[in-house]
């Protein structure tokens, strides 16, 4: 039965994606002209679409894992390996690879103009190159989500859902409080949200290097295509980190306050300037791709100047 469920997953992640080419493909107003401004409103529109459809395909993934468990619990028996509130964790890990995977697959779809044209020069850069800072900041937000994961793995109380008290004593050294906080994301929640954290990293490079090999723009100056393979970058690294930044931020500020709770104050307020950050962090990033070649109109305007042979 866990094979079934998981099954129904990767269809429904899988019909996501078809669903973003169906709708890049049809919402396509046919091949451009072959000149350089018809090229250059074609590849904003196609750029736009990718970004969307992504976004509106990861949202969905993750709406659909949430709504699972009402339905695979409400059974007799517990059809997959993993304790209940555990999808709800790790389903905007989900969301980043959906949203990932959906533009490199768009990138399979970029306008080509009708007629004869000429070859296009590509300037080939490497994944690091076009993620610059922002692949810069999602690799320390992955690290600092891991590292998160194995502290709160080590200090939760045996069963991993709880933080144990701070213990009170009496005058003469006797115990006489003590008890547990929760809930706490400890190793049950942990080691899923680390497996999601590196595959997540794993699709944005992957999706990364789809755009460093897709043909450049034909009929364009090389610095309009190299702004636009920017933007393609800057909106792929947008999207993960909205997703994982989220996550983790939110676990943080999760964690936080059973360790308050716990009278772990030190703890509990590092969890919580962690939380902050990292979620105003990627708060920023993400809205910063958002104009995306709006904030490269200068290189964009050399698309209309016509190009020799």
């Amino acid at each position: 039965m866990a094979g079934v469920v998981l099954l129904v997953l990767l269809a429904f992640a899988t019909g996501l994606i078809a669903l973003v080419v169906l709708l890049v493909m049809t919402l396509r107003s046919g091949r451009p002209e072959a000149n350089p401004p018809a090229v250059a409103r074609a590849a904003r529109r196609h750029e736009a679409l990718m970004s969307l459809g992504a976004a509106l395909a990861s949202l969905a993934a993750v709406i659909g894992i949430v709504l699972l468990p009402d339905i695979v619990w409400t059974s007799e028996f517990q059809p997959l390996p993993v304790a209940p509130g555990v999808l709800q964790y790790t389903c905007p890990f989900v969301g980043a690879v959906v949203f990932c995977l959906a533009r490199a697959v768009g990138e399979q779809w970029w306008p080509r103009p009708s007629g004869t044209v000429r070859t296009a020069v590509l300037a080939r850069r490497s994944v690091t190159e076009l993620g610059g800072w922002r692949l810069a900041a999602l690799a320390a937000t992955t690290s600092l989500g891991l590292l998160a994961v194995v502290g709160y793995g080590v200090t939760a109380a045996p069963g991993g859902r709880t933080v144990a008290h701070v213990p009170t004593y009496d005058a003469d050294g006797t115990v006489i409080g003590t008890g547990e906080a929760g809930p706490y994301p400890g190793w049950p929640f942990g080691i899923p949200i680390a497996a999601g954290l590196v595959l997540a990293f794993g699709a944005a490079l992957l999706a990364l290097w789809v755009v460093t090999r897709r043909p450049a723009l034909a009929l364009v100056p090389r610095e309009h295509d190299d702004a636009v393979r920017r933007t393609s970058a800057a909106r792929v690294l947008a999207g993960s980190q909205a997703w994982v930044g989220g996550a983790m931020a939110l676990m943080m500020l999760v964690a936080a306050v059973p360790l308050n709770g716990a009278g772990h104050t030190g703890g509990a307020l590092a969890s919580l300037v962690a939380g902050v950050v990292v979620g105003a962090g990627s708060l920023v990033v993400a809205v910063s791709a958002i104009p995306g070649l709006r904030a490269r109109e200068a290189a964009g305007r050399k698309a209309a100047e016509p190009v020799s042979a």
